[in-house]
């Protein structure tokens, strides 16, 4: 698969992908959708990537102006390959980044770790969505302060579940199976 930063200081940058089957990437072409939708939101702000794989949503982040990303994965062959596409992308981008690269299971990391993120970009295996996705966004809303958002991406044939202390913004995407759709949230106040 080829990817690219679609937008920002480090736009064209291929990215490296593995050809291993249980790697789903976010496409450039959701992506960038998903950005443009985003907008003014990115700049400034402080970012988690979980089930970051490669990187891609975190990397565009920082490539469109965020000043912190925390990319949090359990597998250590897929952050092998976000530590290249970071040193690529790093390179164009003008003013310190500080990042954050977690080797962890997403549950442990949100049990332990309690900083206040702007932006969450959530990127689960389709099969963990369909069985606890309202658990994974109830844990990543936590750790949010009032008026941030989460952007999740799920199976089209997934409904974006309800969560008392998100607001749903917003859905993008194609419908059918193996397609992905976007729910794009906001943490309501408390």
């Amino acid at each position: 698969m080829n990817l690219i930063i679609t937008g920002g200081f480090a736009r064209s940058i291929r990215l490296k992908c593995p050809k291993q089957s249980d790697v789903r990437p976010a496409t450039d072409f959701t992506r960038q959708a998903v950005f443009s939708s985003l907008g003014d939101l990115v700049a400034g702000s402080n970012v988690l990537d979980v089930f970051a794989g490669v990187g891609c949503y975190g990397l565009e982040a920082l490539s469109r102006g965020a000043t912190a990303v925390t990319f949090v994965d359990k597998n250590r062959f897929h952050l092998a390959d976000l530590n290249v596409n970071l040193a690529a992308v790093t390179r164009n981008i003008p003013q310190k980044v500080d990042v954050r690269i977690v080797c962890a299971d997403f549950f442990l990391f949100v049990t332990k770790n309690v900083p206040n993120f702007d932006l969450v970009f959530l990127d689960p295996p389709y099969a963990l969505s369909l069985e606890r996705a309202a658990e994974i966004l109830l844990l990543s809303a936590e750790h949010l302060h009032d008026g941030a958002h989460i952007v999740f991406e799920m199976p089209a044939d997934l409904l974006p579940p309800e969560v008392p202390s998100l607001e749903l913004l917003k859905t993008l995407g194609k419908t059918g199976k193996g397609k992905p759709r976007v729910a794009i949230f906001k943490k309501r106040p408390v």
